[in-house]
């Protein structure tokens, strides 16, 4: 798809290897299939599925990680444009919440 991208890769240690990722859309998110491999053959991959959306003035941007062992972890953003409030949110891959909101002066 568009936005696909391949290559190489050497780290500060002078360590070489590949990456691939390859990007879908479908829906308004947008998904990334990465996946690294080392010089030894050794490879991880992760998933990462980002949206946006915005109705009635609430903008929001929710993202999601999902690494090679089905482990999850998200991050979801919105700002509520007529309570001039923004809340941000964080769940672990152990499901555990962390977050909070602001309101800001009008």
């Amino acid at each position: 798809g568009d936005g696909d991208r391949s290559g190489t890769y050497t780290t500060q240690s002078g360590k070489t290897g590949t990456y691939d990722q390859k990007v879908s859309y479908s829906d308004g998110t947008v998904t990334r299939d990465n996946t690294v491999t080392n010089a030894s053959g050794q490879s991880a991959g992760w998933t990462t599925d980002v949206s946006r959306g915005a109705e009635n003035g609430v903008y929001s941007k929710d993202k999601t990680v999902t690494g090679d062992n089905g482990k999850t972890e998200s991050w979801e953003t919105s700002y509520d444009k007529n309570t001039d409030t923004l809340t941000h949110t964080y769940t672990a891959p152990n499901g555990k919440e962390y977050g909070g909101s602001a309101t800001f002066n009008q």
